[in-house]
């Protein structure tokens, strides 16, 4: 039984510093990337954003990220798309939860399609449309919409503390896993654990549902202030096929000792 949890624990530091080493860095907000995020609202509850809706900014500072209101006008859910990159299948997108936002007010992470970005320009207008994403602040939620605009997912929790790592995986051309890794075993899963919260998997396989084509931040928008802090924003491995290789490397060790 010792052999098995030695096993389990070297297999996965292997798994972390693998694909750590292949990581491709997005950004890791060391200087003032904001140019680098362009701002699509998907719900206005409110008034034309235009005019005199939420007043919000992707803010670059002391080598963190956030989004900070200074004039809330109702809901309002917007995506900060990061300029050209895309997740391909087989990838990951990660960032760390530096300080987490204490009330209903969330920042996170989006994977979508790029061709279905649409600015909600009129007053309660909603263009939320193939994007899957997972957001924290007083609660971790893992959603997404599908082509119609019907919500999927619906997982809350608060299961992410400062520190832990939020993901989206692309297992597939169109399967996609979202939760975060529990860095500090708040969860009891052991320090490390990959908690998925919500799998999407296109009806039908379709293929121009949610594409990758675009990524970023995701902003639920509720009240004036800041939002949870996140740094190094980045794409690594998807850990499954380092799993699968590693298990069989335990499970030959496993049978050797016996």
């Amino acid at each position: 039984m010792k052999s098995l949890k030695w096993i389990a624990c070297v297999s996965a530091l292997v798994i972390l510093l693998a694909s750590t080493a292949n990581a491709t860095l997005l950004d890791s907000f060391s200087v003032d990337s904001s140019g680098d995020y362009t701002q699509w609202t998907v719900l206005d509850n409110g008034n034309d954003h235009d005019t005199s809706a939420s007043d919000s900014t992707f803010t670059v500072s002391g080598g963190t990220a956030t989004v900070v209101t200074a004039v809330a006008d109702d809901v309002e859910q917007t995506l900060w798309r990061h300029k050209t990159t895309s997740l391909a299948v087989g990838e990951e997108l990660q960032v760390d939860v530096i300080s987490l936002s204490s009330d209903n007010r969330d920042l996170g992470l989006f994977v979508g399609n790029a061709a279905n970005l649409v600015e909600a320009t009129s007053a309660n207008a909603n263009t939320r449309a193939n994007f899957i994403y997972i957001t924290t602040g007083s609660s971790e939620a893992s959603n997404g919409f599908d082509g119609a605009g019907s919500q999927f997912g619906s997982a809350f929790g608060v299961g992410v503390t400062d520190g832990d790592t939020l993901f989206i995986a692309r297992t597939d051309a169109t399967t996609y896993e979202v939760g975060h890794y529990d860095n500090d075993d708040s969860d009891g899963n052991g320090a490390g654990a990959r908690d998925i919260r919500t799998t999407w998997a296109e009806p039908g396989n379709d293929t121009s549902g949610i594409d990758g084509s675009a990524l970023g931040f995701w902003t639920d928008i509720r009240a004036a202030g800041t939002l949870s802090q996140f740094d190094d924003l980045r794409i690594i491995p998807e850990p499954t096929s380092l799993a699968l290789g590693l298990l069989g490397v335990a499970a030959l060790a496993v049978r050797r000792e016996q």
